[in-house]
C-alpha cells in the first residue's frame, strides 16, 4: 500500500509522530521544511505541525544589543548573533500557528539587553503572539573570566518587572511555562518567578529545572503538572496550588522541614487529598534532618496532617535522609502501576510500616546506612518484598556496599531484578540466584572470585565431566559481573564464566567485567562445540584498568 493511500487520520498521526521533538531547534526544524514539497496533501497536513514550532537563539551579548528594558518599541537591526525561524514563520502567513516557542537566551555583563532585544524582536514581527500557549525560556550566563562565579548584573525589580509585563503582553494566552539554563544566579531566578506571577492565573503547566521566585501570595488555582526545584532557601515555601486540579506533580531537593500546607485550601483541615493526582515525584534532598539512616521521627518539627492520593497512578521517592513526612502522612490508594522509592535504611524501615499497595512495577533502591541499621536492613527488604502483591516486576537496588548480602535470607519469590554493590563470592551469586524462581536479570558490581565450586575446574577435561554440573531450575536472562580489583585469578576466572553458563541454562547475555588478558577473550570459540549454550549466550567481556 502506498503511503498516499492511507486515510488522512493516520498519515496525520505517522506525521506527527516523525516530526515531533521535544525541543525544536535549527538544524531539526530545517530537516522538516522538505516535507512540505512532497506533495499537495502532505503540505496540506504538515504545514500546522512544521510551524507549529517557533525558536529564537540569541547566541551572545553584541554591544548593538544594548537598551532600556522599557524601551521596547523601537525595532532593532537584524542581529547576526541571533539563530530563529520566526522572520521565516511570519513572512509565510503562519504565525496563527505557533503553539510552542523556545527562546534560549546568552547573558553577559549587561543581563536585560539580550532579554529585551528578543522581545522587541517578537513585537517588530507581530505585536501579540495570542496563539502561543507553551515556553520554553533558557537564559544561560555566558561565562566570561569577568563573571565566572558571580552573579550576571545586581538583581533590579523595576526593570524585571517590565520584562515580565511585555512577556505576559507579546504572549498573552501561554498555559504552559518551561524554565531552563545555567548561571546567572538569583537575577534568572527572579526573572523565572517574576514571569510565572504575571501568568498565575491561567497557568496549567509549570516546569523548572531551577529554583524560582515566587511570591506566597499567588494562588496557580488552575495548575495541573508542576514541576519545580524547591531550593536552599531556609524556609521556602512555593505558592498556594490548590491539590484539586494537580494530575503530575514533581518537586525536586525538597527541605525536610518542607510545609504541605500551600496546598489546603483551608487552613483549619487536617488532612490534605489530591482527587486527580496521578504521577508524584519527590526528592528530598540529602542533609536534612538526619543523614545517618535512623528512621526517628525528629521532634524539633510537627509534620501534621495526612495525605490523601485516591488516584495516584505512578510513586517516585528519593530521600536519603532518616525520617520521611511523604511516607509518614500519605495514604495510597489500593491499587498503583508503579512504586520506586530510593532512599536510605532509615526510609525503607519507613516503608516497612507503610500499607502497600498492589502494583505493576515496585522498586526499592538503598543508598545509604548506618552501622545501627546495617544488619536490619536486608530483612527489612525482604519483609516489603514478600508481603506486597507485584502484578509484574520487583526490583532490589542495594548500592550500599556496607550491607551484607547473606543469600541465607533471601526470600523473594517475586523479585525480577536484584543489584548489589556488596563485595560477592561466586558460590552466594549461584545461591541467590537459585533462591529466586523469578528473577531475570542481576547486576553485582564487586564479584570475588572466590567460592567458585568444584566442579568448574573439571570443565577443562572430557565433555563428559559437563554432567556434574547440575543446570539451575531459573529464568535468569540476562547477569552482570563486575570486579574492582586490578587482579584476577586467569584460571578461575574463564572456569567461572564456563560454569555459569552450564548452570544457567537460560541465560541470553552474561556481561562480565573482568580484568582478563588479552589471549582469554577468545577461549569462547574455543569452547563453543564443547560448550552448547555458549552459542545461546551473548557475551560482553571487558579488561580491567
Amino acid at each position: 500500500m502506498h503511503i498516499n493511500s492511507l486515510p488522512v487520520d493516520v498519515l496525520r498521526i505517522i506525521l506527527q509522530q516523525t516530526l515531533y521533538t521535544p525541543f525544536t531547534g535549527s538544524e531539526s526544524w530545517k530537516h522538516q521544511l522538505p516535507l512540505l514539497s512532497v506533495c499537495s496533501a502532505w503540505r496540506y497536513l504538515a504545514v500546522p505541525i512544521v510551524y507549529k514550532h517557533m525558536f529564537v537563539v540569541h547566541t551572545c551579548h553584541s554591544p548593538d544589543d544594548e537598551r532600556d528594558a522599557g524601551d521596547l518599541a523601537s525595532v532593532p537591526a537584524a542581529p547576526t548573533n541571533v539563530n530563529t525561524n520566526m522572520h521565516l514563520v511570519a513572512s509565510n502567513g503562519h504565525a496563527s500557528l505557533v503553539r510552542h516557542a523556545e527562546i534560549k537566551i546568552l547573558i553577559g555583563a549587561e543581563p536585560f539587553s539580550g532579554v529585551t532585544s528578543v522581545l522587541c524582536m517578537l513585537r517588530a514581527v507581530c505585536r501579540q503572539w495570542s496563539r502561543i500557549n507553551m515556553l520554553t525560556l533558557s537564559l544561560a550566563e555566558e561565562m566570561t573570566p569577568a563573571n565566572r562565579g558571580t552573579n550576571a548584573a545586581p538583581c533590579c525589580r523595576a526593570q524585571i518587572g517590565l520584562v515580565a509585563s511585555a512577556m505576559l503582553e507579546l504572549l498573552p494566552g501561554l498555559t504552559g511555562l518551561r524554565f531552563r539554563g545555567y548561571g546567572g544566579g538569583q537575577l534568572v531566578e527572579d526573572i523565572y518567578g517574576a514571569i510565572a506571577s504575571r501568568y498565575s492565573g491561567q497557568l496549567a503547566q509549570l516546569v523548572s529545572r531551577r529554583p524560582i521566585t515566587l511570591s506566597e501570595r499567588l494562588c496557580f488555582g488552575q495548575m495541573t503538572r508542576l514541576d519545580l526545584r524547591v531550593g536552599t532557601v531556609a524556609g521556602y515555601r512555593i505558592p498556594q496550588v490548590l491539590a484539586g486540579p494537580l494530575v503530575a506533580l514533581s518537586l525536586k531537593s525538597i527541605p525536610a522541614n518542607f510545609s504541605w500546607a500551600d496546598f489546603i485550601q483551608d487552613s483549619d483541615a487536617d488532612a490534605i487529598e489530591f482527587p486527580s493526582l496521578a504521577v508524584l515525584s519527590l526528592n528530598y534532598r540529602s542533609g536534612g534532618v538526619r543523614a545517618t539512616g535512623d528512621a526517628a521521627v525528629p521532634s524539633s518539627h510537627a509534620y501534621g496532617c495526612k495525605m490523601y492520593f485516591p488516584k495516584l497512578h505512578s510513586l517516585h521517592l528519593w530521600n536519603t535522609t532518616g525520617y520521611c513526612p511523604m511516607l509518614a502522612s500519605a495514604v495510597l490508594p489500593a491499587t498503583m502501576a508503579s512504586l520506586d522509592i530510593v532512599g536510605s535504611s532509615g526510609a525503607i524501615a519507613m516503608l516497612e510500616r507503610v500499607r502497600l499497595p498492589e502494583v505493576g512495577r515496585l522498586s526499592l533502591s538503598v543508598t545509604a546506612t548506618s552501622p545501627a541499621m546495617q544488619s536490619a536492613t536486608l530483612p527489612a527488604l525482604n519483609r516489603i518484598v514478600s508481603k506486597a502483591v507485584v502484578r509484574a516486576e520487583a526490583s532490589i537496588i542495594i548500592l550500599e556496599d556496607t550491607i551484607a548480602f547473606d543469600d541465607r535470607g533471601v526470600v523473594w519469590p517475586n523479585l525480577t531484578h536484584l543489584q548489589v554493590a556488596a563485595p560477592t563470592r561466586v558460590d552466594a551469586v549461584v545461591e541467590i540466584v537459585g533462591r529466586l524462581p523469578a528473577l531475570v536479570e542481576a547486576v553485582f558490581y564487586s564479584i570475588l572470585i572466590e567460592g567458585i565450586p568444584e566442579e568448574a575446574f573439571l570443565l577443562d577435561g572430557p565433555v563428559a565431566e559437563h554432567t556434574r554440573v547440575r543446570p539451575l531450575n531459573v529464568v535468569l536472562r540476562r547477569l552482570m559481573l563486575d570486579h574492582e580489583r586490578s587482579e584476577c585469578p586467569e584460571r578461575a576466572t574463564a572456569a567461572t564464566i564456563k560454569y555459569l553458563a552450564l548452570a544457567l541454562p537460560s541465560l541470553l547475555v552474561l556481561s562480565v567485567w573482568l580484568p582478563l588478558e588479552d589471549d582469554l577473550l577468545s577461549f569462547i570459540d574455543s569452547y563453543k562445540c564443547a560448550y552448547p549454550h555458549l552459542s545461546n549466550i551473548k557475551f560482553r567481556l571487558g579488561a580491567g584498568e
